[in-house]
C-alpha cells in the first residue's frame, strides 16, 4: 500500500490568485503613462465644458455665428427674408438669371444711384448703336465698377469726360461674382454693341465666384440672395449652374424650409468645402468641437490661398470665366477687351507694408493667354501714400478722388486723347 501511493507521481505546485492578479497587472509605466494622460485632458474637458456652456446660450461666439448653421446667420437676413416679395427695393430687384439686378427706372431713396429702362447706371437713355464719330465704352463689374455715390462721383462717368466723343456705359451691379457679370454681358451688354469692353475684377471676386448662396460665402451679409455659377467640366470649359430658384417666393420658402441646403450640397463651393458645418451631429454638443469646425469652414475664405493655389478651383474657374469673357466680346465685335484689375482696401494696406502681390499668378495667366490687363494697385498705393487710405476708400469702396484717379488711369491706356477713327 506504501509502495503504491508512493508511486503516485507528485502534484504540481498550486497558484494563488494573488500571482495571477499580481501577473495581469499593466507595468507601472503604463500606469503611470495612463495617469498622466487623464490629468492632462481635465482641463481640455472642462475648457469644453465652460465653451459649450458659453455657445449654446445662443450658437454664437463673439457675436459669430457657430456650426451647426441654418441658412439665416444674422437677425438682419432674417428681417430681409420677412421683407422679400413684401417690401420690394426700389432699386434692386430678383433677377432668376443673375441673381439679382437693377429695376428699369429704379434709384436709390436718395436719389445717389439710378437706373435707366435698361438698367444701366445712368441718368440718360442710349441707342443700341452708337451715334456716329462716338466711342462706346462699356463697363462691366460688380460694386468697384457700379461705385457708390452720385454719377458724377463714378469712374465710368469720370472716363467719358477724358475724351472727347467718348461714352462709357456702366453695366455694374454691386455685390456680383465675374461669372454675374459675364452673364450680363450675354444678356445685356451684347445689344448695346461696345467698341471697348472693361471687364472689372475686384480681387476678392475670386471667392464669389464658386458660391450660390450669398449668406455662406459671407455670412455677415445683410441680404438673402442666390446666384448663378460656372464649374468646369471635364474639357476644362465652363459649364452654368443656373439659379436654384426662379421667384422671390420660392427663394423664401427654400431658405425657411432649409430645403435650399441640399441644393447647395452640390453646387455652392463653400457649402461642399464643409458640409459637416451644415449637418447635424453628436459632435456638436461639444462647444470645443463648434469652435474648431467654425473656424475651419470660416478661414477658408482668405482669397492669398487661392491666387496661390493656381490649381484650386476658384483660380480655374476664375480664369476661365475671363478668358471666355474676353474671346466672346472680341467675337461679337469689339476691338479690344481690358481686364481692369481692382485691388480692395485691405491690398493696398498690405501693399503700403510691403506685402508681397500675392494676385501676380492671375497677372501672369492673363499675360500668358494673351488677356490684356491693368493693375490699378500701384496707382491707389501712390494716392494712398499721400493722401491717406481714408481719401481712398471709404465703406471699403473706392472714393470719389479714387476713382478720378482710376478714371485717368484707364484713359492713359486706352489713349483716349489720341486720334481715333
Amino acid at each position: 500500500m506504501t509502495s503504491a501511493a508512493n508511486s503516485n507521481p507528485p502534484s504540481a505546485p498550486s497558484i494563488k490568485p494573488e500571482s495571477r492578479a499580481a501577473k495581469s497587472k499593466p507595468p507601472q509605466s503604463f500606469r503611470r503613462g495612463f495617469k498622466r494622460l487623464v490629468f492632462s485632458l481635465i482641463p481640455l474637458v472642462v475648457l469644453d465644458m465652460l465653451l459649450t456652456l458659453i455657445v449654446c446660450r445662443d450658437g454664437r461666439l463673439l457675436n459669430w455665428p457657430l456650426p451647426p448653421y441654418s441658412l439665416i446667420f444674422n437677425e438682419e437676413q432674417a428681417g430681409h427674408l420677412d421683407r422679400l416679395g413684401h417690401d420690394p427695393d426700389p432699386y434692386r430687384r430678383f433677377d432668376a438669371e443673375l441673381g439679382w439686378s437693377f429695376h428699369p427706372n429704379g434709384a436709390t431713396p436718395d436719389g445717389a444711384r439710378r437706373a435707366n429702362s435698361a438698367g444701366i447706371r445712368a441718368g440718360r437713355e442710349y441707342t443700341l448703336e452708337a451715334p456716329a464719330g462716338v466711342l462706346r465704352i462699356g463697363a462691366f463689374g460688380e460694386s468697384f465698377t457700379h461705385c457708390h455715390g452720385f454719377e458724377h462721383e463714378t469712374w465710368p462717368y469720370l472716363l467719358a469726360q477724358q475724351g472727347s466723343n467718348v461714352e462709357v456705359l456702366n453695366f455694374g451691379v454691386s455685390g456680383f461674382g465675374t461669372d454675374q457679370v459675364l452673364l450680363r454681358y450675354r444678356r445685356d451688354g451684347v445689344a448695346f454693341h461696345p467698341r471697348v469692353v472693361l471687364i472689372g475684377f475686384m480681387l476678392e471676386n475670386i471667392l464669389r465666384n464658386v458660391s450660390v448662396y450669398r449668406p455662406a460665402y459671407f455670412h455677415g451679409t445683410g441680404d438673402v440672395a442666390v446666384k448663378p455659377r460656372f464649374r468646369l467640366n471635364a474639357s476644362g470649359q465652363l459649364e452654368l449652374i443656373p439659379c436654384p430658384v426662379s421667384s422671390v417666393e420660392e427663394l423664401r420658402e427654400a431658405v425657411r424650409s432649409g430645403s435650399l441646403t441640399a441644393t447647395l450640397m452640390e453646387t455652392d463651393y463653400w457649402v461642399q468645402r464643409a458640409p459637416i458645418a451644415y449637418r447635424r451631429s453628436m459632435l456638436h454638443w461639444s462647444g470645443l468641437y463648434r469652435i474648431v469646425c467654425g473656424l475651419y469652414e470660416n478661414l477658408a475664405r482668405d482669397q492669398h490661398l487661392y491666387y496661390r493655389n493656381t490649381e484650386s478651383e476658384p483660380f480655374r474657374v476664375t480664369c476661365e470665366i475671363l478668358r471666355t469673357f474676353r474671346a466672346e466680346a472680341l467675337s461679337n465685335g469689339a476691338e479690344r477687351v481690358l481686364v481692369v484689375v481692382f485691388p480692395d482696401k485691405d491690398t493696398v494696406v498690405e501693399r503700403m507694408e510691403g506685402g508681397a502681390g500675392y494676385w501676380e499668378s492671375l497677372l501672369t495667366f492673363l499675360n500668358q493667354a494673351g488677356i490684356e490687363s491693368i493693375d490699378l494697385t500701384p496707382a491707389l498705393v501712390e494716392l494712398t501714400r499721400s493722401e491717406g487710405i481714408r481719401a481712398v476708400y471709404q465703406h471699403a469702396h473706392p472714393t470719389p478722388l479714387a476713382n478720378g484717379v482710376i478714371a485717368k488711369t484707364l484713359a492713359e491706356r486706352l489713349g483716349l486723347d489720341e486720334p481715333r477713327r
